[in-house]
């Protein structure tokens, strides 16, 4: 099966999603932190990176671990999204915005 748990597809996918992921939003959570707004964003990535690399350990060690990957992809990546939305958008109305 393409699709399965120990299939090459679903392993690029956790290794993408999971630990590449993860990664990059632990090292991007240090860009922000200025305000109120800002903090939770980086708060927001740190649990985001956090939850994703116990994913990739659940998946590695076969145990339930791995749905913690549905939670960071879900309702947290959509928070971060709306965030940085509201933060991209203020910004756009300040002198800060660098087009």
């Amino acid at each position: 099966m393409p699709y399965a748990t120990d299939g090459v597809a679903f392993s690029l996918e956790m290794l993408g999603w999971g630990l590449f992921l993860s990664i990059a939003a632990l090292f991007v959570a240090s860009a922000f932190g200025r305000d109120r707004l800002q903090r939770a964003i980086r708060w927001l990535f740190i649990t985001f990176g956090i939850l994703s690399l116990l994913s990739v350990v659940g998946y590695a060690t076969e145990s339930p671990l791995i749905s913690l990957g549905f939670i960071a992809w879900g309702p947290v990546l959509s928070a971060i999204l709306i965030l940085l939305t509201i933060l991209f958008y203020a910004a756009q109305n300040t002198k800060d915005w660098i087009p």
